[in-house]
């Protein structure tokens, strides 16, 4: 419900900035949410605003006009202060219509600020009644729905001012440019000839939502031993060492570690090419969805209903346990989730078999 505000529907939107903070993840998961803007005022030029590591993957968003990007750590002062001026001139001078908040943090409510929209919309903050709240013209307060996935959740803000988008499903389009470097990576490592390309993602952000190294490794064997294909083990630069440790416990030959070899948009054209994605809790499984890869996810104390791809071509495992979700970091906090730990190779593997035999 509108918390704050007229509630009148959005209209004569010229320009839009529409601020998204979160992770990688995150953003995929609003690209909906562009579209809808985008839809609604086909016209519209839409600025998209993203942290500096998901710039690239923002840049694959067909709906968005311009991309800015904002640095992912704070900085020495006089960098921050420099990079603050330049942020300040990049959106005022881009002089918009409206801004939509998509997070309830005070940086996002800063930026809309700056803006100068006459319209500035965002969701309710429990915390942000000093003064983050009061920075916006319009505010959304999502009504409880324990069904509901992130992209309705997202959609839900722009659909309470008039807006929808043709469809909730998040999607990329990936630059010639990045298939191109997708192409001559897949070449460097021996791996452009096979014509069955499977990833694996064995990383989180979170340690407490990962499945374990060891399980990944007897995966990726069977995989392999099972079916002609070749594997690519992903992930970023400062997971490429456990990356080729799984790579080579995993004992066999048509496995390939480019952990750390790509950017987000190359990622993304390397997912693209493969006939199945198998990972957790994060970011790869959005981009494989929304290249129209499908997937196996393997889920622990985080939400499937609220966080998987949705959709026949994407498959969650887990163990059903009565208290999933519990949305803890860890059993009781400990950054140990049992029901992870717990989960067998077995039922992981099942469902790739299921994948590869009606989608590849």
């Amino acid at each position: 419900m509108i918390v704050k505000g007229s509630g009148k529907p959005l209209n004569h939107v010229e320009r839009a900035v529409i601020i998204q903070l979160g992770d990688i993840g995150d953003v995929v998961l609003s690209f909906p949410v562009v579209r809808a803007v985008k839809e609604g005022f086909p016209d519209s030029r839409i600025m998209l605003v993203v942290r500096e590591k998901a710039g690239g993957l923002a840049r694959c968003c067909r709906w968005a006009d311009r991309v800015v990007a904002v640095p992912d750590k704070k900085q020495p002062v006089v960098a921050e202060s420099r990079s603050q001026l330049r942020l300040l001139r990049q959106v005022g001078n881009f002089r918009p219509d409206i801004a939509l908040d998509l997070r309830t943090g005070t940086r996002g409510a800063f930026i809309a600020l700056i803006s100068g929209a006459r319209r500035r919309i965002g969701f309710y903050s429990s915390d942000g009644r000093f003064w983050r709240n009061r920075v916006f013209t319009d505010i959304w307060f999502p009504p409880p729905d324990p069904g509901i996935h992130m992209t309705e959740y997202l959609l839900g803000i722009v659909r309470a001012f008039g807006l929808d988008a043709s469809s909730s499903q998040p999607e990329i389009m990936v630059p010639e440019d990045e298939k191109q470097k997708a192409k001559t990576l897949l070449k460097d490592v021996g791996a452009d000839g096979a014509t069955r390309l499977v990833a694996v993602q064995p990383f989180s952000l979170w340690s407490y939502k990962e499945w374990g190294d060891e399980k990944y490794a007897a995966l990726v064997r069977r995989i392999v031993d099972r079916y002609d294909v070749r594997v690519l083990i992903t992930g970023s630069p400062g997971e490429a060492k456990r990356a080729g440790k799984i790579a080579a416990a995993a004992g066999c030959k048509g496995v390939y570690n480019i952990a750390g070899r790509t950017g987000i948009g190359t990622l993304s054209a390397v997912i693209a090419r493969c006939c199945l994605f198998v990972g957790g809790d994060s970011a790869g499984i959005h981009i494989a969805a929304a290249v129209n890869t499908p997937t196996v996810c393997i889920f622990g104390p985080a939400s499937s209903t609220f966080w998987a791809p949705r959709g026949e071509k994407h498959r969650v495992v887990d163990m059903g346990w009565p208290c999933m979700p519990c949305n803890l970091k860890g059993c009781d906090g400990s950054g140990i989730s049992r029901c992870l730990e717990t989960l067998p190779v077995d039922d992981v593997f099942s469902a790739v078999k299921y994948q590869l035999g009606i989608w590849s």
